[in-house]
C-alpha cells in the first residue's frame, strides 16, 4: 500500500518553466499595446525556446514574421492598434467581441467570484495585479498569475520543497478549472469573428495551443453566457461606470 498523503515531486520543473515562458509571453500580447519596441522585440524571439511542440514553435515564428513587417510601416501598426483595442479592451460592448474578461463569461455573481479571485491571487503569492490597470479577471493578469505560480511551482521542486509544491499546484489546478479554462477557448472563437490582422489572429491561435498544451487536462465544461448575456452585462457595467464619472464630475463641480 502507499500513503496518498506523501506528495511525489517531478524529477524537475521543465514543464511548469515552459508554461510560465509561454503565458508570459501570451499576457504580453493582451496587456501591451503594440508600438515599434515591443515589434522589435518580438523580433528576438527564438520560437524553439517555449517548448518542443512544433505548432506552439510554428504559431510563435508567425508572429515574430508579422512583427517585423510593422517594424518600419506605421499603417500596418495602426491596424494592430486597433485590432488590440477592438478584440481585448472592452471600449464598447457594441464594438467588438466580448472582451476577455472571466466574469463575462462565467455566470455567477460577480462580486463574489472576483473576492474568490483576489483570495486565490493572494494564496498564490502574486500581488503583480496590483501593478496591472486592468481588472482581476482580465485575461493579461489571469495569464500573469499562472505564470507566477509556475515559477514558484519550479522553485519548491528544485529545493525539494514537497508540502509547498503540493499547495501551489492546487492553486494552479483550482485556477485553470473555475477561472482560466471553462471560457479562454470560447473568447478566443468569439474574437476570431472580429479579428482584422493576420498577427491578432495568430495571437488568438497561440492562445489556444499554449492553454490546451500545457493545461488541456484541466478543461472543464460549464454553462456560460451566451454572447447577448455578455453584451448586456457589458452594457450595465458601462452603464454603471458612466454614471459614476458623472457623479464624480458634478461633485466636481461643487464649490467647497
Amino acid at each position: 500500500m502507499t500513503d496518498s498523503s506523501i506528495t511525489v515531486l517531478p524529477s524537475n520543473g521543465e514543464v511548469f518553466s515552459n508554461e510560465a515562458a509561454a503565458c508570459g509571453l501570451l499576457a504580453e500580447f493582451y496587456l501591451h499595446n503594440p508600438d515599434v519596441d515591443f515589434a522589435k522585440a518580438l523580433g528576438e524571439l527564438i520560437p524553439e525556446g517555449f517548448t518542443d511542440d512544433s505548432r506552439i514553435q510554428t504559431a510563435v515564428g508567425i508572429l515574430c514574421t508579422e512583427a517585423e513587417k510593422v517594424r518600419s510601416n506605421e499603417e500596418a501598426l495602426l491596424n494592430l492598434k486597433r485590432d488590440w483595442t477592438k478584440l481585448f479592451r472592452g471600449i464598447s460592448p457594441s464594438y467588438g467581441p466580448t472582451a476577455p474578461y472571466a466574469f463575462l463569461f462565467l455566470k455567477g455573481k460577480t462580486v463574489e467570484m472576483m473576492g474568490d479571485l483576489a483570495a486565490l491571487y493572494i494564496d498564490g503569492g502574486y500581488d503583480g495585479y496590483m501593478q496591472i490597470h486592468d481588472r482581476i479577471d482580465y485575461i493579461g493578469t489571469c495569464l500573469r498569475f499562472l505564470m507566477t505560480v509556475d515559477l514558484q511551482i519550479v522553485h519548491a521542486i528544485e529545493t525539494k520543497a514537497a508540502v509547498e509544491y503540493s499547495r501551489l499546484s492546487l492553486c494552479r489546478k483550482v485556477f485553470l478549472e473555475t477561472y482560466l479554462m471553462p471560457w479562454v477557448f470560447e473568447f478566443t472563437a468569439r474574437a476570431r469573428e472580429h479579428a482584422q490582422t493576420h498577427f491578432y489572429r495568430s495571437v488568438l491561435d497561440l492562445t489556444d495551443l499554449v492553454l490546451n498544451y500545457f493545461a488541456g487536462a484541466h478543461k472543464k465544461s460549464v454553462t456560460l453566457m451566451s454572447a447577448e448575456e455578455s453584451k448586456k452585462m457589458a452594457t450595465a457595467e458601462e452603464k454603471e461606470i458612466q454614471k459614476m464619472v458623472a457623479n464624480m464630475e458634478r461633485g466636481q463641480d461643487v464649490p467647497d
